[in-house]
């Protein structure tokens, strides 16, 4: 369940812990996203900031930011190399903003800023 949570200057989404599986499609993902990006935009922030993390393990590359080179990957099974290298130029390039990763306790976070320029 994603619960939001009102500051003063900051909005934080946080998830809780959940027993059940869920399977979201890509409609209801985006739009869910769309939503939730659209409210945050009219907050007095200079950035949205958003982190991914997962509990797989984390990232065995290193040094980690080996990861958004072109052609890296790290799975058994034949993959191109190119999905997080694209990401990072769409974010660094097309929008100014930045992506890093890094290991946690029990997995991988992706941390996303995004300016908004507009302000």
């Amino acid at each position: 369940m994603l619960e939001l949570l009102l500051h003063k200057k900051h909005r934080v989404v946080s998830k809780q812990e959940i027993n059940d599986t869920v399977w979201p499609d890509e409609f209801m993902s985006e739009s869910a996203l769309k939503n939730l990006l659209g409210e945050l935009m009219y907050e007095n922030s200079k950035h949205i900031h958003i982190t991914i993390t997962d509990n797989a393990g984390g990232i065995k590359a290193i040094p980690i930011a080996e990861i958004f080179k072109l052609g890296f990957s790290n799975k058994k099974v034949m993959d191109s190399g190119v999905g997080l290298y694209i990401a990072k130029q769409l974010i660094e390039k097309k929008i100014c903003g930045s992506i890093h990763a890094e290991n946690t306790d029990v997995g991988a976070a992706f941390r996303i800023s995004i300016p908004l320029l507009y302000k």
